[in-house]
């Protein structure tokens, strides 16, 4: 097939679609997931509109945990390694604060969470049947 000035988008239109459907069914959150913050790009967390959200980072020994703010957190659970947040209804920056049994300050992480403000109705939609490729310019027939 001779190639045109149009460049053909059928891997890069696969990839895209498969990028989007994992960052929609799984941005670095989810809910039944652990997310340690260490693996945060960024310290941002995006999450759908009412996701509960718990954290897992790597629990250490004598290292008592403070996640803030409490009220972003089920009853009693700032204090926990391993906090589920309410329901995320908004966005808003949790703060980890790691000490020793001492009270000294071993390690502070402030993470953004962020509501994906994903919406579906702003995609086109085009149908590609079996031999059909995308390009920039329109649909061709193989």
């Amino acid at each position: 097939m001779k190639k045109n000035a149009c460049t053909s988008l059928k891997n890069q239109f696969i990839l895209s679609v498969l990028a989007l459907v994992y960052i929609i069914c799984n941005p670095i959150s989810s809910s039944g997931q652990c997310i340690n913050p260490a693996d945060l790009p960024f310290n941002i967390l995006d999450v759908c509109f009412g996701e509960k959200v718990t954290f897992c980072p790597e629990v250490e020994e004598d290292v008592c945990y403070k996640w803030l703010p409490e009220n972003a957190f089920l009853l009693g659970e700032s204090s926990f390694p391993n906090p589920t947040t309410l329901p995320v209804t908004e966005d808003f920056e949790i703060q980890l604060i790691k000490t020793d049994d001492n009270g000294n300050i071993l390690e502070e992480v402030t993470i953004n969470v962020v509501i994906n403000d994903f919406n579906l109705e702003r995609i086109q939609i085009h149908e590609i049947c079996s031999g059909e490729e995308i390009t920039r310019c329109s649909k061709i027939k193989h």
